[in-house]
């Protein structure tokens, strides 16, 4: 009688060590995913951010005051709409006077090692700038409400 050919097969171990390193890499791409997508989100919320800034430029020119660089219901409609989309993703801190605005948001993806928090900062003098001084911390002469300058 010939004799059968024993089929050669991956052992429980083989299998299961092969299944740990493919979750390990899945793990690592959905970090690495989420720290993207947040870079993005802060690239956009910047963006929108130096938008604001030249539109209260030009609600400057037109009415000489800053009053209306603002998010409220009042405000006009394309500031409005940034205000909006900012906030849908961020806390956007926004504050004027005739003379003067500042505004800023915390970004979500820290940029030094080890992370800290970052702010972007928008104001009435031109800036429009990264910063991790918190440009509404009581403890500084930044955007608090007694002065309208980023840091």
């Amino acid at each position: 009688m010939p004799k059968k050919k024993k089929q050669k097969s991956f052992t429980l171990i083989e299998l299961l060590v092969v299944i740990a390193i493919i979750a390990l890499f899945a793990s690592l791409i959905v970090v690495a995913t989420a720290s993207a997508r947040n870079r993005g989100k802060d690239a956009r919320a910047m963006a929108e951010m130096d938008q604001m800034r030249k539109g209260a430029a030009i609600i400057y020119a037109h009415d000489a005051s800053y009053l209306n660089v603002l998010c409220s219901t009042t405000a006009p409609v394309d500031l409005k709409r940034i205000c909006d989309d900012i906030n849908s993703s961020y806390t956007l801190t926004l504050q004027s006077t005739a003379v003067a605005y500042c505004g800023y948001l915390t970004l979500k993806s820290p940029k030094a090692n080890p992370p800290t928090t970052n702010y972007f900062c928008i104001d009435s003098t031109g800036k429009s700038k990264e910063t991790t001084t918190n440009p509404g911390a009581t403890l500084n002469t930044y955007c608090n409400g007694t002065s309208y300058v980023c840091p």
